[in-house]
């Protein structure tokens, strides 16, 4: 008998909850809830629910995502899929830095080398949907990754039989959103494994700041932070994420240290870090990922403890077509934008539409598919930072038309193309008082 696809449906309750009424009570009576209520639900769908449901400690129910589908539909019978409820309360944006050097005027710099994060957080709302990738990768780990976290807390299994480093690693160019995914897929996490721990945090570690010009300090400082690691997590039902920026400053290879005759700094940095992993090993509420724009530079022991490692590359037009959706139906909400020439677009269309209603050159939909294709090669950060720019470098009211929309951003793709980007602005100035 073939296994259910699982459809993910995510409970907030409401800020004030101090219920009785456990999580495990409320999952179970919304999944009956829904069963008694749809017959078809949809990944996306917000549910309008009784208020008195669960007594009234609900603030929302979400459709969030199916694994196990291999058929892609729009509705999914509530009979044919396995319900996986999940309830969380929301936390506020309740910052907090640690430092790591015993040198005060490190601990001093105005940039902290650890950054702590209560999860799930208002801050990262919205986060994981605002994602746009054309494949399943970042998907697949964060299913990987939750099944891994419960497979290695059974306490009959043997951890040294099924090494797990709980080490995983997304790498790719320069601003295609690895680390931005990251928080995404730990706010997901702690919301998933909210049955298995009471507190979940994200602890983000800039690996750049962690070399120190103290002489021999590196290493003592990644020693420190694998400390605060241990700390936070030193309560089995606390559930820690650990995100570390930029990991090949950290842990490059030493062989090109050795033969490069680097000073001995670095390689007891990368050999603290190898350490410090080995003992993450045998915790079962922590997990590392790291993000690296330098595959190649990394030390292959560093490398040979990596449990999975997903390649974020450049946005394909597909890809491209969606940000620039996304953040022009942005811009129209606000008004920025208006549609009043064009009153049939209150947003752009999805690809599948263009397609389907509007494959026609002169179409809008049509014209922002052919300036996506030329984008080709800009990272995702560089095509969210476009729309905004090109209205303000190319248009002169404060509303444009949709028109005039596309064509400042046609102009301002073809200028970060061609290396004039528009974060760099330069003129010739021509001094016109005469000598006297």
């Amino acid at each position: 008998m073939a296994t259910k696809p699982t459809l993910h449906v995510e409970v907030q309750l409401k800020g004030v909850n101090e219920s009785s009424t456990s999580k495990q009570q409320v999952a179970n009576e919304v999944a009956e809830w829904l069963k008694e209520n749809y017959i078809y639900l949809n990944v996306g769908q917000q549910i309008s629910h009784d208020e008195d449901l669960s007594g009234g400690v609900i603030d929302s129910i979400s459709v969030v995502d199916i694994d196990g589908s291999s058929i892609i539909e729009a509705f999914h019978h509530v009979n044919e899929v396995y319900l996986d409820v999940h309830v969380y309360l929301m936390h506020e944006n309740n910052l907090a830095f640690i430092p790591t050097s015993d040198h005060q005027e490190e601990r001093d710099s105005t940039t902290p080398q650890m950054r702590e994060l209560i999860l799930p957080n208002r801050e990262l709302v919205g986060v994981w949907e605002a994602l746009v990738f054309e494949d399943s990768g970042p998907k697949g780990l964060l299913r990987y990754t939750t099944r891994m976290m419960n497979f290695i807390a059974q306490k009959n299994l043997d951890p040294l039989l099924f090494p797990w480093y709980r080490l995983l690693l997304v790498h790719g160019p320069p601003g295609t959103g690895k680390t931005t995914l990251i928080r995404g897929i730990a706010q997901r996490l702690a919301i998933r494994l909210g049955n298995r721990f009471t507190t979940s945090r994200l602890t983000e570690i800039n690996a750049q700041i962690m070399t120190s010009k103290w002489f021999g300090e590196t290493g003592k400082l990644v020693e420190s932070m694998f400390d605060q690691i241990f700390k936070l997590a030193a309560d089995e039902k606390t559930f820690v994420c650990v995100l570390i920026d930029e990991v090949e400053t950290l842990a490059g290879s030493r062989e090109r240290m050795l033969s490069g005759n680097e000073c001995s700094d670095g390689l007891r940095a990368v050999n603290q870090l190898l350490t410090g992993l080995d003992r993450i090993r045998l915790q079962t509420n922590i997990v590392v990922f790291c993000t690296s724009n330098l595959l190649g530079a990394l030390d292959t022991a560093f490398l040979s403890r990596v449990d999975k490692k997903l390649l974020i590359d450049l946005p394909t037009p597909r890809a491209a077509y969606e940000i620039l959706r996304s953040c022009l139906n942005a811009l129209l909400t606000c008004g920025i934008i208006t549609a009043d020439e064009n009153p049939e677009y209150s947003e752009f269309p999805s690809i599948a539409e263009i397609v389907i209603w509007y494959d026609l050159p002169d179409s809008l939909g049509y014209k922002l598919w052919t300036i996506a294709k030329r984008s080709a090669g800009l990272s995702g950060r560089a095509l969210r930072r476009l729309p905004l720019n090109s209205l303000a470098m190319y248009t002169y009211g404060d509303v444009c038309t949709i028109e005039e929309a596309l064509s400042a951003l046609s102009k301002g793709v073809e200028a970060e193309i061609s290396g004039n980007n528009l974060s760099e602005l330069s003129s010739s100035v021509v001094d016109l008082r005469m000598d006297v």
